[in-house]
């Protein structure tokens, strides 16, 4: 749909051909038209004696597929994504080439990534971009005030959690701060989110002083 098509008025004897008269008014033997539906088209001849014959065509217009591509705005380093098409009914990614055919498939961009995609039905073929955005682990932290990890048997230490913008603890305990006591030597976990869901695990581990 929307695509030119080269239409040729053609006679067995092409030299006793005066003139071509197309439907839409042009005189050319070879005419160049827009397709934008199903569209019938007519071409009469004259020869040199006068006599008339006309021929038609009917060209059928196939609209082109709405091609997108599902695929995650962003993803944490390291983490894979599934990158998916719809629209048509078969796929080529990376350019037409070659790349992958298949509707779906699974990546671990290392860097901010655009994937293309060409999808066609009926001989038709639409392009799809989209972009997936890799995002940066936080620098997280583990500290105390004195920023000692031993303790004395049944004292009580408060760790700080630091580089991120929301802290799950090991404890079940939720915050950037938290005041454990422990019974022995324990490793100490936070599990850091930030808003960019990302997700990292830091071990302290507390020592009892004799």
């Amino acid at each position: 749909e929307g695509d030119s098509v080269e239409l040729k008025a053609e006679s067995s004897d092409e030299f006793t051909i005066t003139n071509y008269l197309w439907g839409n008014g042009k005189t050319d033997q070879i005419v160049k038209e827009e397709v934008l539906d199903t569209t019938y088209f007519e071409v009469t001849l004259t020869d040199i004696n006068g006599c008339k014959n006309s021929d038609s065509i009917l060209i059928q217009s196939k609209p082109y597929p709405i091609v997108s591509i599902d695929a995650p705005e962003y993803v944490c380093f390291g983490q894979s994504a599934i990158i998916s098409a719809e629209g048509a009914n078969n796929y080529v990614w990376g350019t037409k080439e070659s790349g992958k055919i298949d509707r779906s498939f699974a990546d671990t961009p290392k860097n901010d990534t655009t994937y293309t995609v060409y999808g066609t039905t009926n001989g038709c073929t639409t392009k799809a971009t989209e972009t997936v955005i890799v995002r940066a682990l936080p620098d997280v932290t583990i500290t105390t005030l004195d920023s000692t990890f031993a303790i004395c048997l049944q004292d009580s230490i408060k760790l700080t959690a630091n580089g991120a913008e929301t802290y799950s603890w090991n404890t079940g305990l939720i915050g950037e701060s938290i005041v454990v006591t422990p019974m022995s030597n324990t490793a100490m976990a936070s599990r850091i989110s930030s808003r960019l869901v990302v997700f990292k695990t830091v071990l302290k581990k507390l020592t009892f002083s004799e």
